[in-house]
């Protein structure tokens, strides 16, 4: 399964001793439901945290931008010290690396004046570990438990960084052809996979197929890596 991503809103602030870098906030929130249609059920990171902790593993890896080069992401930037949940979400405190240096300066200062303004977790659901939601109101998954691979600081919390793993056509050419068939032109179909369907502001949305109807909403919210269809 690929490497799921959810972003938190802004709440990233200094802490200890802010010459070495440190500072702290929130990687997730429960409760609320996110730009995915997904909740986190607190408790969720509990059996993740207490495994790598059982382990003597050394906590997950801070990130920019998950890493990812398209996204100009970097790994490894730092460390992160403490890693809990409390009644929020999952709270997490951490150190950027090399303060000594030009580039452990320069992540550090784009937290502090907010360049850098959110975090972010790449991470997997065991099986199990999700509920779907069956009533109109309801969240997509209520997730139970979650594998945390890593947590990411980032520059846009909530955009096209966050990829859904769960949603997978077998190529881009498939997606290109359901909006086809719908009648769009080919130009108008290759545009709506660049750019979700908020890219043709004057296309009327289908309204006879389901399926096609649900990857419109996909689309329109974001949820497509369109790079991952390739894989």
């Amino acid at each position: 399964m690929d490497l799921e991503t959810l972003s938190a809103p802004l709440e990233i602030k200094l802490a200890g001793n802010t010459d070495a870098g440190e500072f702290e906030g929130y990687g997730a929130f429960f409760g609320n439901i996110d730009s995915h249609g997904d909740t986190i059920a607190p408790g969720a990171f509990k059996a993740s945290l207490d495994r790598r902790v059982q382990s003597g593993l050394p906590a997950v890896p801070m990130h920019f931008n998950h890493g990812l080069p398209e996204y100009g992401g970097e790994p490894a930037i730092g460390v992160w010290k403490a890693m809990s949940e409390d009644s929020k979400g999952l709270h997490v405190r951490g150190r950027i690396s090399g303060m000594n240096t030009d580039r452990g300066r320069h992540y550090y200062e784009r937290v502090k004046d907010g360049a850098i303004s959110g975090l972010s977790i790449g991470y997997r659901v065991p099986a199990g570990g999700a509920v779907n939601g069956k009533r109109v109101g309801e969240p997509r998954r209520l997730l139970k438990a979650i594998n945390l691979h890593e947590v990411s600081i980032v520059d846009e919390p909530s955009n096209s960084l966050a990829r859904v793993g769960s949603v997978k056509l077998a190529a881009r050419g498939e997606l290109e052809t359901l909006l086809r068939k719908s009648g769009l032109s080919k130009a108008a179909a290759r545009q709506i996979v660049a750019g979700g369907w908020a890219a043709l502001s004057d296309e009327p949305q289908p309204s006879n197929d389901p399926m096609l109807r649900d990857l419109v909403k996909a689309l329109d919210r974001n949820l497509l890596d369109l790079k991952g269809l390739n894989r």
